[in-house]
């Protein structure tokens, strides 16, 4: 079953493997209405958490490779996930954390770095 919406966080059964993708939405124009670069910037998610141990320490969610997507199994309650985006370039990027389609966070990278969290509630 695949994460469902619901107002400041996404639901899901608890145990299901879930995966979720990054996308540059927007690359903000330079000062005088140019674009940079002939293309959108490269953004890559750099590390993401999800839930923690019995020492309140987080858990590592690991990033699969090019960096553009996380699998994550759903732990029962709200759980956070966050997650630390990089980017080549100081323009600042618009992205989205989405599955199937349905956006489930949106964070903004500003001169190379973005963070955002996304709560999941496994029912």
């Amino acid at each position: 079953m695949a994460l469902v919406k619901k107002g400041v966080w996404a639901t899901d059964t608890t145990g299901e493997s879930e995966t979720l993708t990054l996308s540059v939405v927007q690359a903000v124009a330079d000062e005088d209405g140019s674009a940079s670069g002939n293309a959108a910037p490269t953004v890559q998610i750099e590390s993401a958490f999800y839930g923690e141990d019995s020492e309140h320490n987080p858990l590592p969610v690991p990033v699969n490779p090019g960096g553009q997507s996380i699998t994550l199994t759903t732990l029962q309650a709200v759980n956070p996930l966050t997650y630390s985006l990089i980017s080549p370039s100081d323009e600042e990027v618009t992205v989205q954390l989405t599955q199937d389609g349905t956006v489930l966070a949106e964070t903004t990278v500003l001169q190379r770095n973005g963070t955002g969290t996304l709560l999941i509630e496994g029912v």
